[in-house]
């Protein structure tokens, strides 16, 4: 009976243990992700999570062990969600493959916003803390993708490519990261179902739409030499593919300043925008600029990125 008595404590003490850890972890998972590590302190930590003065250093030894244990759960949610649906992915048609790709990378992320918030806290300065996240979880993650799925991988973020890696984190992520502005600013959640689904299908068409995709050679043989650094831009969301670069005016910018000339491009007489650093092809011109503006007569479509 003493035995069996000790033996019921032992398993309790265990028990009371692996509560404990859990709660560490959990409160340092939200807590990191709003505060950042620096915003926090471990007593506020072991307050938050109920526990008594002391367990942080008793279960994981300092606030950095802490903070890297935090960091490797969320990447292993984020591998065992991700990764079992790539590998069934790698059969199909790269544009499918990348769409089933962002479909569940848009689920995760509203499901879990925690990660990209933690991400932007510590993305703002260099430190241990972003090499860590970097080198340890996303260049081994983004490096399993490619292998697994090789050209839909390219098609969502090309190789050594910052701008597509990042329109479809941002795209796909932010909106659940903002989300109490979302929620003062149009008065819905992004995190509900519905939002979430239509979330999926803006993401499709940033990548062009089933029924009508722009054609990447059609594009840039229609642009003319140069084209290949507008092809984001003029993968349209179900568009096609400009027949003639007459087609287009002048470049929408910030900082533009409208003025009167004829342009056999887009009609004599009409009135362009233009900029001195940045045109839309013309007759003659090469492409050069970030946000486009059809010409006259031309159906506009928002622009996007495959």
């Amino acid at each position: 009976m003493p035995e069996q008595t000790a033996n019921k404590k032992a398993r309790k003490q265990q028990q009371r243990a692996v509560e404990t850890r859990a709660a560490l972890l959990d409160t340092a998972i939200e807590a990191f992700s709003v505060s950042g590590y620096e915003g926090i302190s471990v007593r506020q930590l072991e307050e938050r999570a109920g526990v008594k003065r002391g367990l942080v250093a008793y279960h994981y030894n300092d606030k950095e062990t802490l903070w890297r244990a935090a960091v490797d759960r969320l990447f292993a949610a984020l591998a065992e969600d991700l990764l079992p649906r790539v590998e069934s992915l790698a059969d199909i048609a790269p544009l499918e493959a990348a769409r089933g790709f962002v479909r569940a990378f848009v689920r995760y992320s509203a499901a879990h916003p925690e990660l990209n918030r933690l991400m932007m806290q510590e993305s703002v300065s260099a430190s241990w803390r972003v090499n860590y996240i970097v080198d340890r979880h996303i260049a081994p993650l983004l490096e399993a993708l490619r292998t697994m799925m090789p050209e839909a991988a390219g098609q969502l973020w090309r190789d050594g490519d910052p701008h597509r890696y990042y329109l479809l984190i941002g795209a796909g992520a932010f909106v659940f990261t903002a989300e109490q502005e979302c929620r003062r600013l149009f008065g819905t959640s992004p995190r509900t179902e519905d939002f979430v689904d239509i979330r999926i299908v803006e993401m499709r068409d940033l990548q062009g739409r089933g029924d009508g995709p722009a054609d990447q050679a059609q594009v840039v043989g229609a642009l003319g030499p140069g084209a290949e650094d507008l092809l984001p831009l003029f993968l349209l969301q179900g568009g096609k593919a400009p027949a003639a670069p007459q087609q287009y005016g002048r470049i929408h910018h910030p900082a533009q300043v409208e003025e009167e000339r004829p342009d056999p491009g887009v009609g004599g007489g009409q009135k362009l925008l233009e900029t001195p650093d940045a045109t839309l092809p013309g007759p003659g011109d090469t492409p050069g600029g970030r946000h486009g503006r059809l010409g006259q007569g031309q159906e506009e479509f928002p622009v996007a990125f495959i």
